[in-house]
């Protein structure tokens, strides 16, 4: 379970979300400061799957360079030698072709050294 230990990194205020460019969403450390997930947020539906595999794409390019470029690391100086990931939250289960394209990015981040997990809460 998450603690309340949070660390913005976008500016107060900002809107959050996949769709807005060259913003880390928020950085969370566990109660332990022991693992650090960087979320990212959809807030949108996946209807525009062209749409929405672009502004992924983009945001998870920005995540690892934050982390690949070491600035992350400058940032939370906590978080070296710690668990750190990328996390996903959206509002609505991603299916069909973008599930896909999200099992595609997954395996990219993997690739690259990194974890990425999906958390999806249902909204009625």
């Amino acid at each position: 379970m998450w603690g309340p230990k949070k660390t913005q990194v976008r500016p107060s205020g900002d809107d959050v979300g996949v769709h807005v460019r060259n913003v880390i969403d928020s950085v969370i450390a566990s109660p332990d400061s022991q693992t650090f997930k960087l979320v990212m947020v959809q807030k949108k539906s996946w209807d525009d799957v062209d749409l929405a595999t672009r502004e992924l794409a983009a945001k998870i390019d920005l995540y690892l360079e934050y982390l690949e470029s070491g600035r992350f690391y400058t940032d939370r100086p906590d978080a070296v030698g710690k668990t750190v990931y990328i996390e996903l939250w959206c509002f609505a289960m991603p299916t069909g072709p973008f599930r896909e394209n999200i099992e595609r990015f997954h395996e990219a981040v993997v690739e690259r050294g990194f974890e990425m997990k999906l958390h999806v809460t249902l909204v009625d």
